[in-house]
């Protein structure tokens, strides 16, 4: 019996010592625990404050009336785009008015080869000027 009581209370010391071991650990664990809990309770704050900063900041800041109207602005678009058209087409047309005339003044005068009132000069600048005038819109619109 002596035998058996020694092997009871090594069975006891041996598990009383598994318990204090097991014990310490669940203690620092728990310490370790408790670090991570108060880190994350400092997260949370931080994160609840910066919404609330940025609920603040996004206020909606007082709209800037404009009292522009579409019509007024469509209305000076087609002013501007009239006026580049002019610009760009009135030296065309100018120079398809003196291209008429002289085929208006040579086909009254047939038997004719100088034009009275039209140079052939006149005419072949007038071509130049409608062919490079095309030829840079063209440029332009590519």
């Amino acid at each position: 019996m002596s035998n058996e009581l020694l092997l009871y209370i090594a069975f006891i010391l041996l598990l009383a010592v598994f318990g204090a071991i097991f014990w310490l650990r669940e203690k620092q664990i728990n310490a370790k625990f408790s670090k991570f809990e108060l880190a994350i309770e400092g997260l949370i704050k931080e994160n609840y404050q910066l919404k609330k900063q940025i609920k603040d900041n996004a206020k909606p800041q007082e709209i800037i009336k404009n009292d522009i109207d579409m019509d007024e602005i469509n209305h000076m678009i087609e002013l501007k785009i009239n006026e580049g058209l002019i610009q760009k087409i009135s030296p065309i047309l100018q120079n398809v008015h003196i291209i008429e005339q002289a085929v208006n003044v040579s086909a009254r005068l047939p038997n004719t080869r100088k034009i009275q009132h039209i140079s052939t000069e006149e005419l072949s600048s007038a071509m130049i000027t409608i062919l490079k005038t095309c030829v840079g819109t063209t440029r332009e619109a590519l």
